[in-house]
């Protein structure tokens, strides 16, 4: 991988700061401040995804002061050989946003820290690996080799991805583990349990067989009672029912008897309605024939009332032929005189019509004249009013511009005379005050809670030490011996407190210049708002001077057009064209010649008017005659002789009726008694037959009544009751006796399914004990040899890198020792110096072998662990003295030469000579 560019807006101290890279060694020189370390934290950052100075990775620290938002861009070769552009903004209040694409603008599909890291070339541990191999930061060449093993380990573990390994052994394979235990604890516990709580079943099996003999002695006891009750009973329910059958038949007779009663008063009435009926019988014959008489002529009279309703009708319609008949007559008489008095107006009209028709064409040539001038004046009047419309409003406009102008020069001379007096440098400066001022509070803070801390310890231990024996050991204490652990203790504590009030008042000092902080900031936000705030007016002065000088050319443009057009007219502006135009419509309405087309124009359609009504006027006559002819042949003749005729056939008939109403009203009265005599002797002859056989049943019954009270007469029912009641009280004594028993052996038997489930469950429980034990132990094993692969993989790696970083070391040493690295349980990560007759820990080497060393693993590892052939530098030189730069400078370049870009950031000339590219801040 290649960086070719990297831009930076608003980032950190850096405004909008471009830096182009090559391939081979770049070198950022510059003093300090100047911002070179924020270039590689820029690329760290969003390229592989590292923490902020501060350990966060918001990127709100990222922003430049005073700042909404910032922007870094980089530009790179990827391992695929194609150019790619990654840019990534920060904001203050919502979360950053990043793209990927390629030269051409392309988005990459997919992650974006996925992409990154397949086309950096590094596969694992990407931001481990990147934070400790690909990048060297300030003072840590070499101090990542002289770490505490533990510290070492964690780091390196990470890089090797072995720590997955430790995870496993510490996590889910001693969960699976410990898992397993408590199972096997619980399961115990409820093996054991269950044999404490399961009962004798051989005993309980005893107490069943006995219960159940017991019972069998009951039931047979219980057979021979129920069937001696059984058979009282029956003879005590025939002898009840024997007294309700008797009650009954009683009731029955008696029933019988008001029946009799009954059906005889019901004959007597049948009886009586039966002669009624046969007399309206005699009466309806003989009225039959009148009343058929009756209903003829009736029929023979609705015929007549029907003829002469239609007579009636006829009658009105001959009227209303005739009505119509004398109206279109008139109606024709008055059409007749308007076609007169239509002809004679039209001799008049067409008089008048000539007559107008020769005055028009007179005056028509005076008026086309007057109206070709008028349509000139109209022209040039439109076209005169736009222009001294439009010169008006430039007018407006220049007055407005200059105002504008005027208040402008005014806002900016205030805004200067503002923002001249401000030093934004000792507003900076003082700021940085305040920063290093916070950082002194800050320390002071700590310190302060250290001492309460120290404080809170020391009186703890002067109550646990209060008898001068150690909580610990449980002996004297050394410390104590001859002396009062309250003095002792106190002296120390006093120390401690006066310091901390020190401290306090040193705090407070402090916190009182640093509320100035504020009022300073404010000023350098004042600073550059006045500043945009003056370059904005100064903008919009310029653009508004030169809006102005357009309004004066347009107003120029104008006064040229208006001359152009009133040059050898009769009139100067657009007021006496007006009066010129008003004086030419004043002639032209004088002539009158609207009206005078306006009366001609009537009169024509007068006369077609006229004309056409003569001509409807005598087609409605010859319509009128036509229906006259119609209604006189629809009028009939003889229609009133003939109602005469049918009223005097009516008169007749309705006599002949009023004599026969008489017996017409006879025969409907009787005649419905008359039909039912038939039915009423069909009633007599039922009644008598009923009542017949009504009084043979209460025979019948009675002779039921003695039989029965024979029958019964001689039972003694009293006793039969008395001893079923005895036997009844016996059977419910050895039915509770068969309950019990029944309930007693439900119970053992109970007892015995339930001591079967616990055999059961006590037998799966074993099972499944057995089954956690194998798997218990197996886990163990498993947990045991993962817990050692880590190790293994670590050793076997170490040595791959301690060969190739021994040839790196003798390639740039010229010497001939080796690099030996390696893993143990006590020896984390160690390093040593291998030679003929010596074996050196890293720690125990010179500074220039450190360095040596150093590298040579460091080049090692960036081959062995990355495919990115990339390394950055961040002051390597710190801290060391003018031997050991140039060594490290000798020893970096062999290295560095492999490689196909460095990033080397320093404020020292070491590095210069080896570099293909030098940037300086």
């Amino acid at each position: 991988m290649i960086i070719k560019r990297v831009k930076l807006e608003n980032y950190r101290s850096h405004s909008n700061t471009t830096v182009n890279f090559s391939k081979g060694v770049n070198l950022i020189l510059g003093k300090n401040g100047k911002g070179k370390t924020s270039i590689l934290e820029a690329i760290s950052s969003v390229m592989f995804n590292t923490k902020d100075r501060s350990g966060k990775e918001t990127g709100k620290n990222f922003i430049k002061f005073g700042e909404k938002s910032g922007k870094i861009e980089v530009e790179f070769t990827a391992n695929d050989g194609r150019d790619y552009i990654f840019k990534t903004e920060f904001f203050k209040s919502k979360p950053k946003k990043q793209s990927l694409t390629d030269i051409n603008g392309l988005d990459c599909e997919g992650d974006i820290q996925e992409n990154l890291e397949e086309l950096c070339g590094i596969k694992k541990g990407f931001e481990e690996t990147y934070e400790n191999i690909v990048i060297a930061k300030q003072n840590e060449f070499i101090n990542i080799f002289k770490a505490k093993p533990k510290d070492r380990e964690e780091i390196f573990n990470k890089i090797f991805n072995t720590q997955i390994y430790k995870e496993m052994y510490d996590g889910f394979f001693k969960e699976a583990t410990d898992k397993y235990t408590k199972q096997i604890d619980y399961l115990s516990r409820d093996i054991n349990s269950l044999k404490d709580n399961m009962e004798d079943k051989e005993e309980i099996s005893n107490f069943l067989k006995e219960e159940e003999v017991l019972k069998e002695s009951l039931n047979t006891e219980f057979s021979k009672t129920t069937e001696i009750s059984t058979k009282l009973s029956n003879e005590i329910k025939a002898y009840e029912t024997d007294e309700i059958n008797l009650k009954n038949l009683i009731s029955n007779i008696e029933d019988e008897e008001n029946k009799i009663k009954k059906y005889s008063n019901l004959l007597k009435d049948n009886i009586l309605e039966a002669k009624k009926a046969k007399k309206a019988k005699t009466i309806v014959e003989e009225n039959e024939k009148p009343y058929l008489e009756y209903l003829e002529i009736e029929d023979k009279l609705k015929d007549f009332r029907e003829i002469y309703s239609n007579l009636l009708q006829e009658q009105k319609l001959n009227t209303q032929y005739q009505n119509n008949i004398e109206k279109l007559e008139l109606s024709n008489k008055t059409l007749k005189t308007d076609i007169a008095n239509l002809e004679e107006n039209i001799s008049k009209n067409s008089e008048k019509k000539d007559s107008l028709d020769k005055n028009i064409a007179e005056l028509k040539s005076k008026e086309e004249d007057l109206s070709s001038k008028l349509k000139e004046y109209e022209s040039l009047l439109i076209k005169l009013e736009d222009l001294e419309k439009a010169k008006k409003k430039n007018s407006d406009k220049h007055l407005e511009k200059k105002t504008e102008i005027n208040i402008l020069e005014k806002d900016l001379s205030a805004k200067k005379d503002l923002f001249m007096p401000i030093n934004i440098e000792d507003i900076e400066k003082q700021l940085t005050v305040f920063k290093d001022l916070e950082k002194e509070i800050k320390s002071l803070e700590e310190d302060k809670i250290a001492f309460e801390i120290e404080i809170k310890t020391l009186k703890n231990a002067s109550n646990e030490l209060s008898s001068k024996i150690c909580p610990y050991l449980k002996e004297n204490c050394e410390n104590l011996k001859d002396k009062e652990a309250e003095d002792y203790f106190s002296s120390k504590i006093s120390i401690k407190t006066e310091a901390i009030e020190d401290l306090k008042k040193k705090i407070e000092e402090k916190t009182v210049i640093l509320a100035e902080k504020s009022v300073f900031e404010e000023k350098k936000k004042q600073y550059f708002e006045l500043d945009k705030a003056t370059k904005n007016l100064e903008l919009s002065l310029k653009t508004e001077e030169v809006n102005l000088k357009e309004i004066e050319l347009n107003i120029k443009s104008l006064d040229i057009s208006i001359q152009q057009l009133i040059e050898n007219q009769e009139f100067q502006d657009s007021s006496s064209l007006k009066e010129h135009k008003k004086g030419l419509e004043v002639e032209l309405k004088n002539l009158n010649l609207d009206e005078k087309r306006e009366n001609l124009k009537n009169l024509i359609e007068s006369l077609e008017f006229e004309k056409e009504k003569i001509l409807k006027n005598q087609s409605s006559i010859e319509n009128n005659l036509k229906e006259i002819d119609e209604y006189s042949k629809k009028i009939k003749a003889d229609t009133d002789k003939n109602i005469e005729n049918i009223t005097s056939e009516i008169k007749i008939f309705e006599n002949k009726l009023t004599e026969l109403k008489t017996s017409y009203n006879e025969y409907i009265k009787n005649n419905v008694l008359a039909k039912d005599l038939e039915n009423l002797l069909l009633k007599v002859e039922k009644s008598i037959k009923e009542l017949y056989s009504l009084r043979f049943n209460k025979n019948s019954l009675k002779e039921k009544v003695f039989s029965l009270e024979e029958k019964i007469k001689n039972i003694k029912i009293d006793e039969l009751r008395e001893k079923f009641n005895i036997l009844k009280e016996e059977l419910n004594e050895i039915s509770k006796k068969l309950g019990s028993s029944q309930e007693k052996i439900e119970n053992f038997k109970k007892i015995l399914e339930k001591i079967a489930s616990q055999e059961e469950k006590q037998k799966k429980l074993l099972d499944e004990l057995k089954k956690l034990e194998d798997k218990s132990n197996r886990a163990n094993l498993i947990r045991n040899e993962v817990g050692k692969m880590g190790r293994a993989i670590s050793k076997y790696m170490l040595s791959g890198i301690s060969n190739i970083a021994s040839l790196n070391f003798n390639k740039i040493t010229g010497r001939t020792e080796r690099i030996e690295w390696s893993n143990d349980e006590k020896d984390k990560y160690v390093l040593y110096l291998v030679g003929q007759e010596r074996k050196i820990a890293f720690e125990q080497l010179s500074g220039g072998e450190q360095v040596s060393v150093a590298i040579a693993i460091r080049g090692t590892m960036t081959e062995y662990f990355t495919n990115s052939r990339f390394m950055i530098l961040d002051e390597p030189t710190n801290n060391l003295d003018t031997e050991r730069k140039k060594l490290l400078a000798e020893y970096m370049g062999e290295i560095l030469k492999n490689l196909d870009q460095s990033i080397i950031v320093t404020h020292d000339d070491t590095f210069r000579e080896m570099a293909e590219k030098i940037i300086e801040l």
